[in-house]
């Protein structure tokens, strides 16, 4: 469980209050993480420098509208969802005594104790509480949102003098809203299950129907997003030359649409996105849980649709591509997370090399087009001709990839939909990263790390690490890398022939140099 206490902080009174009751905390021997929000442009340098050195982690609070300072940090805090519970502790709050319990009450409830609010961060619960205060002129207090977080949430109101021990498993009375409800840490749930109601085949039929709504809603809330539908149109220019049956390009698609929105599910998890296309990520909204089970239960949707056609060849090759896929991830997931930014501070941190890095893209996001491919030459029109598009299909998807990396870095639209360089903030290893680390070295290299590791908001950090992007010629490398791609693919097309809709395509995926 990540959890963590969280102050904020509007000006240079507002650090000092912050580092005393961390102080505070601290002595009490906390298990938890410390965290503060923070008024960049009210603070100053001194204070960013003091919180740096004392909390663990230091985010740019993001504000909404003309709420008091309180209002935007409790808001924001329910945006928080990479943490599993926070406390957010006033800075008139007094600390004499661990207070780590208090994250084990209910997650399921708001609980307002003393100057302090405990929380579960919550998407859906966020956008609830700014519907509620949209379209109220006067100026929001601390007071007002409090009473309608009391109004139209569970709350748990406790008073001064609660503290519970629980190696005593003492039972203790709690204050709700509107009616008195006792915790016992002994109760149970009784479930008769002769009251389960028995259904015909038929109405059995549509409870399941009923029920995957409810369980592939993570899924079925990204399919329903609208993208540009890329590798659609790239596996189109693929078929003018292989000459597919429209019906049987119709069952790719099914299966390629089901496999690749469930790895967005996955992969937003993975990199704690906030954002997909525009909208909170699926597991914002669902909860981490529910969109990783919907998401693997698309994978095996797809494996049934890929059956459909009793083809052997097209399950190994799906089989091999998707084992493929998850080696492509699982490494830059374990360079990521095990390797150059694991919490330890061994100076011989391995740096992947650029042939490694892009071996690796080649399975994870190439691999989808392979995929496609060699499908589609399984199924093509006998009257065609029969060629082998898989190095086509590779350049395609490491062009797709690198290009995806530098976008994230560099375009407005990928800031609207994705958030401000968003890929620093995950701490991935992209493909200018790579060439930066591989690049630099003393002391500019192990700030990029340090700066990479803390996987900051901050606009500030983000802008540092670009400016250390630029300085090293890796941003400027990576669209010549881009230009290199671009003719490569070029020539390969060129290879088969003419193919004016594949190339209509891949026009608009060209970056000028």
């Amino acid at each position: 469980m990540i959890q963590a206490y969280v102050m904020f902080a509007s000006n240079p009174k507002d650090v000092n209050d912050a580092l005393l009751i961390l102080r505070y905390i601290k002595e009490t021997k906390t298990s938890k993480q410390s965290l503060i929000l923070l008024d960049s442009e009210n603070c100053g340098n001194e204070s960013w420098n003091q919180l740096t050195s004392s909390f663990d982690e230091v985010i740019e609070l993001q504000t909404y509208c003309d709420f008091e300072f309180r209002c935007h940090a409790l808001l924001y805090c329910m945006t928080l969802v990479h943490f599993d519970r926070i406390c957010l502790i006033d800075r008139s709050a007094s600390v004499s005594q661990n207070m780590d319990h208090i994250f084990a009450m209910d997650t399921k409830k708001f609980i307002f104790w003393n100057d302090m609010i405990v929380l579960t961060p919550d998407m859906g619960t966020h956008q609830n509480l700014l519907k509620h205060l949209s379209g109220v002129e006067k100026e929001k207090t601390m007071d007002e949102l409090k009473r309608l977080i009391i109004e139209d949430f569970q709350v748990l109101q406790l008073d001064n003098k609660f503290h519970p021990d629980f190696e005593k498993q003492n039972v203790i009375t709690i204050q709700l809203v509107d009616k008195v409800e006792t915790w016992d840490t002994k109760g149970t749930v009784n479930c008769d299950i002769n009251q389960i109601s028995k259904y015909s085949p038929g109405g059995a039929k549509r409870r399941e129907d009923i029920e995957k709504k409810k369980h592939l809603a993570p899924f079925t809330y990204v399919l329903g997003m609208q993208g540009k539908n890329f590798r659609r149109k790239i596996a189109a220019g693929f078929n003018f030359w292989y000459a597919v049956n429209s019906a049987d390009m119709d069952w790719i698609f099914r299966f390629i649409d089901l496999l690749h929105n469930g790895s967005l599910v996955i992969d937003d998890i993975q990199d704690h996105s906030q954002l997909r296309r525009g909208k909170p990520a699926a597991h914002i909204l669902y909860g981490v849980p529910l969109s990783i089970n919907a998401a693997n239960y698309a994978y095996f949707d797809a494996l049934k649709v890929v059956l459909e056609k009793s083809c052997l060849g097209c399950v190994d090759i799906f089989t091999e591509e998707l084992i493929n896929l998850h080696h492509g991830q699982g490494m830059e997931l374990y360079w990521r997370d095990w390797e150059i930014f694991a919490p330890n501070d061994d100076p011989k941190k391995y740096i992947p090399t650029e042939d490694e890095y892009v071996e690796v893209i080649a399975k994870k996001t190439a691999g989808q087009f392979i995929l496609i491919v060699r499908i589609m030459r399984l199924r093509k029109n006998n009257e065609t001709y029969d060629v082998d598009l898989t190095k086509l299909a590779n350049m395609v998807g490491i062009y797709f990839q690198i290009r995806d990396d530098l976008m994230n870095l560099t375009s407005q639209e990928y800031t609207d939909t994705k958030g401000f360089c968003e890929d620093i903030s995950e701490g991935k290893l992209s493909f200018p990263v790579i060439r930066a680390l591989n690049k630099v070295g003393g002391e500019k290299k192990d700030r990029l790390i340090k700066l990479l590791r803390a996987r900051s908001t901050l606009k500030k950090v983000k802008l540092e690490v670009l400016e250390i992007l630029n300085s090293c010629g890796a941003m400027q490398y990576t669209k010549d890398k881009l230009t290199q791609l671009r003719v490569e693919i070029g020539k390969e097309i060129e290879r088969f022939g003419e193919n004016p809709l594949l190339e209509s395509v891949m026009g608009k995926l060209w970056v000028e140099k």
